[in-house]
């Protein structure tokens, strides 16, 4: 019969398969060739940032450097440096407790040369009526 061989998971299956839960996931510190990303995990973790150049929309994202913190903490500081002022990045964080793996990611954008520089964003919205 179907669901014969179903069974409940109960909190101790379930603990041994679950990761840690990343939340807060943000950074500071923005600069012309570094910034500093933070995120917490519920439980002691490990450290892991991937980053690379934004190419274009829908084209294959490859990472193409990082940086591996292995100690287990709750608070994740990981600072990120040798970036290209004015520059978009993807970056990925992961953080994992030898046997789950979890996943979050975003976009930065790095300072331009000039720190004389201002730049303000402006948002226009269109409305029709009929």
């Amino acid at each position: 019969m179907w669901g014969q061989n179903l069974r409940p998971i109960c909190d101790a299956d379930r603990s041994a398969l679950s990761g840690p839960v990343i939340f807060n996931l943000t950074y500071d510190s923005i600069s012309q060739t570094g910034i500093i990303l933070f995120w917490a995990t519920d439980s002691p973790a490990d450290s892991k940032v991937w980053w690379m150049k934004s190419d274009s929309n829908y084209q294959p994202l490859i990472f193409t450097d990082s940086i591996y913190l292995s100690e287990a903490v709750k608070n994740h500081i990981v600072p990120v440096g040798n970036l290209q002022p004015a520059t978009i990045y993807n970056y990925l964080v992961a953080s994992g407790n030898g046997k789950v793996i979890v996943i979050d990611s975003g976009f930065f954008i790095n300072l331009p040369t000039s720190s004389t520089r201002k730049y303000q964003a402006t948002c226009h919205y269109l409305m029709s009526f009929i």
